[in-house]
């Protein structure tokens, strides 16, 4: 055998070296993306249902609130209607506001009153 062909072989050799070195390499670095493409699934997935709990949370104090912030309101307009009532004010027909009694113009929108 010659040194040349020697050489051949060599070089052969190590390729093929590499060549399963390489495709050990694309084994695992595929295998490391799918790893981490799941693991950032699975972490994607629970921020969402983070996100949904938190809203759902939300939307339970908002809709007890907006009942409680009602039921206020209620009793304001009824408390001020009775309060306009002994004062003896005019509510106005355009914008509802009262005004006092003997008022010939709205003081808010200055439509005339009757």
């Amino acid at each position: 055998m010659t040194q040349f062909t020697c050489i051949l072989i060599h070089i052969k050799t190590e390729r093929k070296g590499k060549d399963k070195l390489s495709i050990q390499n694309e084994t695992d670095q595929r295998a490391k993306i799918q790893s981490l493409t799941q693991s950032l699934s699975e972490m994607e997935t629970a921020l969402t249902e983070h996100y949904c709990d938190i809203g759902k949370s939300l939307l339970e104090i908002a809709e007890k609130e907006d009942k409680e912030i009602n039921q206020l309101a209620d009793k304001i307009i009824e408390t001020r209607k009775q309060l306009a009532l002994l004062q003896k004010e005019i509510q106005c027909p355009e914008c509802l506001t009262y005004n006092s009694a003997g008022s010939r113009y709205c003081s808010n929108c200055g439509k005339r009153l009757a």
